[in-house]
């Protein structure tokens, strides 16, 4: 059982390249012109995503990749960027881990509502 506390034992450590991450985007990270951005913000939040590079001279400073990502390329297109990666800001960024295991009981209760 200690197992599943394991993401915990390293909390004052930042994110890093190739690590696991749960989001939650406050209201401004995605804006209020894009149609789908409820569909958008439920996505981020129920799945699991990698950082796959860290700007940290940027404002949005992670860019995160999705396995399952059909809404993440459709807004992507439409603010014309070449990759099919979102850009969060370190506040996006709720749980991570460089072990996916550790994330999806976090996950399971997400969208399950445990």
């Amino acid at each position: 059982m200690i197992t599943k506390f394991k993401i915990y034992e390293s909390v004052n450590e930042k994110p890093k390249i190739g690590d696991y991450v749960i989001c939650h985007t406050e209201d401004d990270t995605i804006p209020a012109w894009y149609e789908r951005k409820d569909e958008l913000v439920d996505f981020i939040s129920k799945n699991i995503g990698c950082i796959i590079q860290i700007d940290n001279s940027a404002f949005c400073s992670y860019k995160v990749k999705y396995k399952n990502d059909e809404i993440i390329k459709d807004y992507c297109q439409e603010n014309n960027w070449k990759q099919d990666v979102l850009e969060l800001e370190f506040r996006d960024l709720k749980y991570w881990s460089n072990n996916i295991e550790d994330l999806e009981p976090l996950i399971s209760g997400t969208k399950y509502n445990l």
